[in-house]
């Protein structure tokens, strides 16, 4: 069995009368007088404490976050990797640290560990020297990999045990991460085709999740499950739902989610800090003794106030967004060339204004929709990607009433609002359609009281 890690360091600052006397001494030798050479001693034993609780103030949780290319934040726009937007998410009293690698496996024996990188180094260096360490570590996607997986799945479990208890021999609390989906091997989803199994079989989302659950379990540490958070942030039915997942405009390819992906990740391991938070973070009151705020638990209310969410930028790299300049064109991007269509027969399809277009579906633009004819992107083709189809106006009517449980609230829509909308604008789900939401138009057949 393995021994359990050692006792977490009790913060060293010098934050009491002992620890203040010990602070270094700045006051020069009192003169000979008596009177003096009291207020020469006060003088100097005050600025020793207060030497010693500006030490204190600098004190702060370092939070390392180990990785892949998805820590690092391969396809992220300056600034919303996943570590830097837990940084906005955490506040004061926290220092975060990115120490991810593009690429790198947990396990030694893959294709390229993570241990033989200088970043390894670097994360434990800062868990050696800080006061309070929480280490967040992500891996399995590169493990995972076709090329890797039969040579490491054995023993992955235990490599990885020993993996974390490197970090926690030096006084660090751990935290594992069950990697982001993988949504399969579509041409649609750009790179890295065939680099790992198809979606029914790949570890990434079948076997893979449960034996990181193991390993929490086994160890006692903080899970931070980013499958199911991107599931319940993108309405996915599973976490094999590829299709929904990649028509959110979020994901780069199929394993990398763009900024607001990232933003999910960050929002799901800052509700994991604060909980296990290794029991305290620091305060800044003057006092002679270390004061800690206890981070909430089970059997303590949760604060009130949310935390504030994560970032959502503009549509992000690999695509650039297209002004919506016509009423009856849908959103689009510009397609990256490693995206573009592999046959000629792909590239002879509709432009970017065909009615029925929807979001996923490729265009080829012409001057419409703000297109650029001279794009030339995909040889001599100006292909872009529909990332939300041509809008409606709403207006406000008097509402229908419900009738059953099964049926949202309807208005009836006046004529004016439907003018000029196209064929493919009006061929749309009738109003008993499950998972209609507010401002969504539905067409009655009698169904919900129409």
């Amino acid at each position: 069995a393995a021994q359990p890690p050692p006792a977490r360091r009790a913060p060293s600052c010098p934050c009491s009368p002992d620890a203040a006397n010990r602070a270094p001494n700045t006051i020069q030798a009192a003169p000979a007088n008596a009177h003096l050479r009291r207020a020469a001693r006060a003088q100097k034993s005050t600025m020793r404490i207060l030497l010693a609780l500006l030490a204190c103030a600098r004190a702060e949780i370092a939070v390392v976050c180990v990785g892949d290319s998805n820590t690092v934040g391969k396809r992220a726009a300056s600034g919303h990797d996943y570590p830097a937007q837990l940084s906005r998410l955490l506040g004061s009293g926290y220092s975060v640290y990115a120490k991810g690698v593009g690429g790198r496996t947990m396990h030694s024996k893959a294709d390229e560990p993570y241990e033989d990188e200088e970043e390894y180094d670097d994360a434990r260096e800062i868990v050696e020297d800080a006061d309070v360490a929480i280490v967040v570590s992500i891996f399995g996607t590169n493990d995972a990999k076709s090329v890797n997986w039969d040579t490491v799945k054995a023993d992955w479990v235990d490599e990885y045990k020993k993996f974390i208890e490197v970090f926690e021999n030096l006084g660090a609390t751990v935290i594992i991460g069950i990697p982001v989906p993988y949504l399969g091997n579509d041409v649609l989803l750009g790179n890295y085709v065939d680099m790992w199994a198809e979606l029914d079989i790949c570890p990434i989302n079948n076997v893979m999740p449960e034996m990181i659950r193991t390993i929490a379990a086994d160890k006692g540490l903080g899970l931070v499950d980013a499958q199911t958070a991107f599931v319940d942030a993108y309405g996915a039915s599973s976490v094999n739902d590829w299709v929904t997942f990649w028509n959110t405009g979020h994901w780069a390819d199929r394993v990398h989610p763009l900024d607001h992906g990232l933003g999910v990740i960050a929002q799901a391991v800052h509700e994991k800090v604060l909980e296990v938070g290794a029991g305290y973070v620091p305060t800044y009151a003057p006092t002679y003794r270390p004061s800690y705020t206890q981070h909430p638990t089970a059997d303590t209310p949760r604060p009130s106030v949310a935390p504030a969410p994560f970032p959502t930028p503009a549509t992000p790299a690999p695509f650039a967004l297209v002004e919506d300049l016509e009423k009856d064109c849908p959103v689009l991007s510009a397609l990256e060339p490693n995206f573009c269509p592999l046959t000629m027969l792909e590239l002879d399809i509709h432009n970017c204004q065909t009615p029925g277009l929807v979001p996923g579906d490729l265009c080829e633009g012409d001057g419409e929709c703000g297109t650029d004819p001279g794009l030339d992107n995909c040889d001599d083709a100006d292909m872009y990607i529909v990332r939300d189809a041509a809008p409606y106006i709403p207006s406000s009517a008097p509402t229908l009433k419900r009738i059953d449980d099964a049926c949202p609230v309807l208005r009836q829509m006046e004529p004016s609002e439907c003018q000029g909308w196209t064929m493919a604008q009006l061929d749309i789900d009738n109003c008993a359609t499950p998972g209609l939401v507010e401002g969504d138009a539905c067409e009655g057949d009698g169904e919900c009281g129409t």
